[in-house]
């Protein structure tokens, strides 16, 4: 079987390929730390293929192994087999040795044997022959569908459908035990299908809304890491507004799964980000902001208690470049000047606009801390024991703290 996807070999050889079984099956082969990374699947299908054939051999009894030839023996001649199992350095390389990428087959398999079956360049060294470090150069590209299957088993779909569909199949064995039972009468046999169909929708909807929440969620971390969704963008930022006017107004109090899953998809938020925002506005007396932030080196979003700074729930879903604010200044001094700073600030009107106190200190600090950092010390200063929460929305402090932290 012709493929290079350790899912598809299972697969095709009758084999499950959930992660919890590939994590089993490289168990049994020596293969540590199993987190479904490419190069550990390449391992492992070259395991599984018998130390990196790409084609079983026909024969029903296994064939004497030749002799080793010289490596210089006239063309013509069958090539050796130096290590019983690689008949070609793309054997090698398909095998995880990536070190013996470029190299002629005769030397590959030489070097092979004389190595002990180690190899060069192998799934653990990143080596070559002379020594060099390269499996920076020989990394192989992202596996889109390993990394959707992965995502897929770790969240627990696989189980929820197969519960979902097992519901299913009873419900329908049930309703054609009703339909074919010939001492019913047509509105006892309608009655019954009726009252089946809505025990059934009710004992399957945590089940669906749960399987539409994650496949959001996947989705959503697919996209992140392919570049096609960013939080940052104007199309996020609008999302995310709208969904602080819905959670404010208490419109998504009842959100269902499928509710929960579009605004996933929209904002980059995930479902359980979302669920915990809902629970939160639904308490008494707790002002809540769902703010994303960017700090360099990760991003992501947080729900903050405005009046208090608390962060109820923080979720980073991605990494960034690191950046550095500058000013070269300790963290401790910065929290400590933000502090004496907010006892002392005052609002002011800059071209007949009033700009108040906190957004002046969002856009002093936005190029030394996060969002949520300002969030919290603000709550803890003077200025918000005084004033308590911020007059000014989510999005227009988030879009005055974008402004300054990018130094525009």
């Amino acid at each position: 079987m012709d493929t290079n996807s350790i899912v598809d070999f299972l697969k095709q050889s009758g084999q499950p390929a959930d992660y919890a079984s590939r994590a089993n099956l490289a168990a049994s082969h020596g293969i540590q730390g199993y987190a479904g990374t490419a190069q550990q699947n390449t391992q492992l299908l070259g395991i599984l293929r018998g130390g990196g054939q790409t084609t079983p051999t026909t024969s029903p009894t296994q064939q004497p192994q030749q002799q080793e030839q010289p490596t210089n023996q006239p063309s013509g001649q069958s090539t050796s087999q130096p290590s019983g199992q690689h008949s070609s350095t793309q054997d090698l390389v398909n095998a995880g040795f990536y070190g013996y990428t470029g190299w002629n087959d005769a030397e590959a398999l030489a070097d092979f044997k004389d190595t002990g079956g180690e190899g060069k360049g192998g799934p653990s060294s990143g080596k070559t022959g002379g020594g060099t470090d390269t499996s920076f150069i020989n990394q192989p590209t992202i596996n889109l569908p390993e990394i959707y299957d992965t995502l897929q088993a770790d969240s627990g779909i696989t189980e929820l459908e197969a519960k979902l569909s097992a519901q299913t199949q009873s419900f329908n064995d049930a309703q054609s035990k009703i339909n074919d039972n010939p001492f019913l009468s047509e509105a006892s046999r309608v009655g019954r299908v009726q009252k089946l169909q809505l025990d059934f929708n009710a004992n399957t909807q945590g089940i669906r809304d749960d399987i539409a929440t994650q496949k959001a969620d996947i989705e959503t971390k697919l996209n992140i890491q392919m570049k096609q969704f960013d939080i940052n963008s104007d199309q996020a930022s609008q999302a995310l507004d709208q969904f602080q006017v819905l959670l404010g107004s208490g419109a998504l109090n009842n959100a269902s799964g499928e509710d929960i899953a579009n605004i996933t998809r929209a904002t980059g938020l995930s479902s359980s980000m979302i669920q915990s925002a809902i629970q939160a506005s639904q308490k008494e007396d707790v002002q809540t902001s769902v703010i994303n932030w960017d700090d360099g080196e990760n991003q992501g979003f947080s729900i903050i208690n405005t009046q208090t700074g608390e962060i109820i729930k923080s979720d980073t879903i991605a990494q960034s470049e690191p950046s550095s604010p500058g000013g070269g200044t300790s963290t401790g001094n910065i929290e400590s000047q933000f502090a004496d700073e907010a006892k002392t600030i005052k609002g002011q009107s800059v071209d007949g606009t009033w700009i108040g106190e906190f957004p002046l200190l969002v856009a002093k600090y936005a190029p030394f801390m996060s969002l949520q950092e300002i969030y919290k010390l603000y709550a803890q200063s003077y200025l918000g024991q005084k004033y308590g929460t911020p007059d000014e929305s989510a999005g227009d402090i988030k879009e005055i703290y974008d402004f300054y932290r990018k130094g525009e």
